[in-house]
């Protein structure tokens, strides 16, 4: 993590093949529709919120020349790029501190005391928040077997 100081360490490191700083490249033609370039810090990307960063990915095409270098559509990454993609922009996330890893988010669940105790419920129900607001009394609440047999009726 120490060492993603720029968006092409952070490629290399998620696997993505192809010279960042060549558009024609599945690297390059990701970070020039962000608008960067292969030495920009990660934080850059990682203050993309996920959502606009997953739709980024969506729309990425990467260029495909054909023989004679001219520009052909450019075609849809393939699942694996995708996921080196998506991969490259939750490192970026990570290192700028805006995500934490998996690891982390683990403990700190297991570090958290629950929201709150579990409550127990009442043999008694009140009218006034089930039926009529006006009426005050209390009545026993019905069994599950009483309530299927409701159901059925």
């Amino acid at each position: 993590m120490a060492g993603f100081n720029t968006l092409a360490n952070v490629m290399t490191w998620a696997g993505m093949l192809g010279d960042p700083a060549d558009n024609a490249t599945a690297p390059g033609s990701l970070i020039a529709g962000m608008g960067a370039v292969p030495t920009t810090h990660p934080r850059a990307v990682g203050g993309i919120p996920t959502p606009d960063f997953g739709i980024l990915i969506d729309n990425w095409g990467i260029p495909q020349p054909d023989q004679a270098g001219v520009a052909q559509p450019a075609l849809a990454p393939t699942p694996i790029q995708r996921a080196q993609a998506l991969l490259f922009g939750r490192a970026c996330r990570i290192r700028a501190g805006f995500q934490q890893t998996l690891a982390a988010a683990a403990a700190a669940a297991v570090k958290a005391p629950p929201a709150t105790p579990p409550t127990t419920l009442s043999d008694r129900v009140k009218l006034s928040e089930v039926t009529n607001q006006a009426d005050t009394r209390e009545v026993a609440r019905l069994t599950p077997t009483e309530l299927d047999t409701c159901y059925k009726n």
